[in-house]
């Protein structure tokens, strides 16, 4: 049985008594806000630049990673968009990380509790692997992106590297015309 509605009716009825009576109303410290930690708002702010990065980079991902433009539908980038993705990256990073510096040099000119300096170590130590998993989104992603270029440079100028074995077969094939032609190059083979 809910009984909210009886004891806000009570409350009401003991504060239109007490206003009839001419009391004033005690003050109550009961659901008192404590003034704001200008430390924990700066944390937040550092909290929502770390955040705003993710989404970025986990928004443009797709894109970001596909490198071979024409054979998808997907969301695409141009390598100018992708170096401004990895500026935008790059620079929020570092931002990131000056503003967590400056907040333990903040942290360390304060005076207070033990109990309140590890809750602001606490603080740090959660921005920092934060701030590092985020950059480990980037850094991956990188990587992947650098990798499917290489490959894909490597592709278009048709760099297929042939086996030891096979250069070695063709180095030392016969060049009289005898033996099998399968080893023998196509260079050491005469032409009527």
């Amino acid at each position: 049985m809910d009984l909210t509605t009886l004891f806000k009716a009570c409350v009401k009825t003991v504060k239109v008594t007490n206003k009839s009576l001419g009391l004033q109303e005690a003050k109550s410290n009961i659901l008192k806000i404590n003034p704001k930690d200008g430390n924990l708002t700066k944390a937040k702010e550092i909290v929502k630049h770390i955040s705003s990065l993710q989404t970025y980079l986990l928004g443009n991902k797709a894109a970001y990673l596909n490198v071979l433009n024409y054979l998808s539908t997907n969301k695409t980038m141009t390598e100018i968009d992708r170096e401004n993705v990895d500026e935008k990256a790059r620079s929020i990073i570092s931002a990131c990380t000056d503003l967590i510096n400056e907040y333990k040099r903040d942290i360390r000119a304060l005076q207070m509790s033990k109990q309140k300096e590890e809750h602001y170590q606490c603080i740090v130590e959660s921005l920092e692997v934060y701030l590092k998993s985020v950059s480990k989104i980037y850094a991956e992603a990188k990587a992947v992106r650098v990798k499917r270029v290489i490959e894909t440079y490597k592709l278009s100028k048709l760099e297929i590297q042939p086996s030891r074995k096979e250069s070695l077969d063709i180095v030392n094939a016969p060049k009289d015309g005898s033996g099998d032609f399968s080893k023998k190059s196509l260079s050491s083979h005469p032409v009527n």
